[in-house]
């Protein structure tokens, strides 16, 4: 997935990118106002445009991760505290226990899904990075790919980038 934005502030060695809501957000108040907002490591100027990727598969992957410990480890909960509430002879109705179990494996699913956010972030796979710049005025071009400061040149980061342009 690729999105476009302006930096407003450079904070070491940080950009803050600011992004316009796209239309399938529109319904959705994460991001307050209609412009999203992102720290990322990156090698540009404040007002400069640059296009953020992040790869689709790691979306997916963390898609997966947010929504699937969650519900997994509730299902979980439910499962073993139906076919554990006889055998226990627990002293409350069968079902509630289910539902004690199922909501304590949800907070448990949780906090192992937090730890994994603390530990995933910190992986440059699964952080947005700049892959190009534009500079106030010129057109937009691939970082990383060239070989002089504000010169890129063509080295297949993306197919329309097949020769040198200044950034």
């Amino acid at each position: 997935m690729r999105k476009t934005g302006v930096v407003i502030e450079r904070v070491g060695e940080m950009v803050e990118v600011q992004f316009e809501r796209a239309e399938s957000c529109k319904h959705c108040n994460a991001c307050a106002g209609s412009q999203c907002r992102a720290m990322l490591h990156g090698d540009a100027r404040e007002g400069d445009q640059v296009e953020v990727e992040l790869p689709d598969a790691h979306i997916i992957r963390l898609s997966v991760l947010t929504y699937g410990v969650p519900l997994a480890s509730l299902v979980i909960g439910l499962i073993f505290g139906s076919l554990l509430a006889r055998p226990l002879r627990v002293p409350i109705n069968a079902e509630l226990f289910a539902a004690l179990c199922g909501g304590a494996l949800l907070l448990l699913g949780l906090r192992v899904l937090h730890s994994l956010d603390q530990r995933l972030s910190f992986r440059t796979e699964f952080q947005p990075r700049i892959v190009a710049v534009q500079a106030a005025g010129s057109s937009l071009g691939y970082a990383g790919c060239g070989t002089s400061p504000g010169v890129v040149r063509g080295c297949g980061a993306d197919p329309r980038d097949n020769g040198e342009k200044e950034i």
